[in-house]
């Protein structure tokens, strides 16, 4: 797989946008990690209608609640947001309830403060399998909580009501 990328080129597709937090950034917003407000910022000036995306993935883990939670749960609500879950051991919330009759929320081994799980609708895990050389080349597509992310973004993108369903 990897000589058949190297050989035949990639070319990223023009309609994903790829963004990241570099070390200036982080330097100056006071450090990491980022206060939540800051991605709330970005996200409303991603709400307006000549910017909404299909389908957003927020590659980070809000595991403790802080002071701007709201105004990040704000941010989230109406937009195509998708959140990573990833399994904790013992969970310090307790299991979370649905917050919507659409939407289905992880249990308690898969962690997200209360206020930024009810503002959206889509998760995906974010567990990788590693090959015997260490190198990721593949994902578990479906754990029993979700999705793997990269599946929950494309399900969101192609169907605005998407919501990830959290199988029994």
């Amino acid at each position: 797989y990897d000589y058949l990328v190297m050989k035949t080129g990639y070319t990223a597709r023009p309609d994903i946008v790829v963004v990241s937090i570099d070390d200036p950034t982080i330097e100056d917003h006071g450090g990491w990690p980022l206060q939540r407000r800051h991605y709330a910022d970005l996200l409303q000036r991603m709400s307006t209608p000549t910017n909404r995306p299909k389908a957003i993935g927020l590659d980070l883990l809000f595991i403790d609640s802080t002071d701007d939670d709201m105004q990040l749960a704000q941010a989230l609500h109406d937009l195509p947001v998708v959140l990573p879950l990833t399994p904790i051991e013992s969970s310090p919330l307790p299991a979370l309830s649905a917050p919507s009759p659409n939407a289905s929320m992880p249990d308690n081994s898969m962690v997200i403060p209360p206020s930024l799980a009810r503002a959206v609708q889509t998760y995906g895990h974010i567990l990788l399998a590693y090959d015997q050389d260490g190198i990721s080349r593949s994902i578990a597509p479906n754990v029993p909580h979700s999705p793997h992310m990269a599946l929950a973004m494309m399900q969101r993108s192609q169907d605005p009501d998407a919501v990830s369903k959290v199988e029994a």
